[in-house]
């Protein structure tokens, strides 16, 4: 009796294996992505979370959440067909002025803020490592290597800077496409008009591709205005 119960049991043990070798793609649920698989329950696929999407499945939807513990990050297709992660176009196809609102490209890094910052301000680090607005209106309020807010950031958080690359802006309202850019007179802004003031610093920080979209490349000098 004791021999049939023990084979019953292996012949059952033998199944559950064997099943599980062999399920198919559907049930894998897995997703490969970049030759990187990822759990289709950490995947949402235009708005849809946990489907079964085996690792041979092409993929047509344009956006995507992929999570990694407590971390996630948005992947999406924009209309000129280029890959975005969280709003950073990481695709090398269209060209730099197919940009919407919010969206930018380049070299990036984390700071604190000093102040309250807002998507697009120019920002200079002060000797407390925080990062400030900046004003042409004088040299402690300038910096050789000012960089852009990319987010609104409160006073004493931290948050992502742009230090070169291009950036789009839909409240700016540069005219001259091609031309110069400077820092403002005006805290946290550029402008196309070189500062004229007494004492004020001329700092070229990039240039106008079009309309809303800029390209950020701060001259590390900057001439003094003496009037006479």
């Amino acid at each position: 009796m004791m021999k049939r119960i023990i084979m019953i049991v292996c012949i059952v043990c033998a199944i559950i294996c064997f099943s599980m070798i062999w399920q198919t793609p559907s049930e894998a649920q897995m997703i490969q992505l970049n030759a990187a698989k990822v759990d289709s329950t950490d995947v949402k696929e235009n708005g849809l979370a946990g489907s079964n999407i085996d690792n041979t499945t092409i993929i047509t939807a344009k956006s995507y959440v992929i999570k990694e513990g407590g971390t996630s990050a948005s992947i999406d297709i924009d209309t000129a067909g280029r890959v975005v992660i969280d709003s950073v176009l990481v695709s090398t196809s269209g060209t730099p002025w197919d940009m919407t609102d919010g969206q930018y490209s380049g070299s990036t890094v984390y700071g604190q803020a000093g102040e309250a910052l807002i998507f697009g301000d120019e920002i200079r680090q002060h000797t407390d490592g925080k990062y400030y607005k900046t004003d042409a209106d004088s040299l402690i309020t300038v910096d050789r290597y000012p960089r852009l807010s990319l987010s609104t950031i409160d006073a004493n958080a931290y948050g992502l800077m742009l230090v070169q690359g291009f950036i789009c802006e839909s409240d700016w309202t540069f005219s001259t496409k091609g031309g110069a850019l400077y820092t403002s007179t005006s805290t946290g802004a550029m402008t196309q008009t070189a500062p004229t003031g007494d004492g004020d610093r001329v700092q070229t920080v990039g240039k106008l591709e079009n309309t809303d979209i800029i390209y950020f490349a701060p001259e590390h000098s900057w001439v003094k205005v003496t009037a006479p």
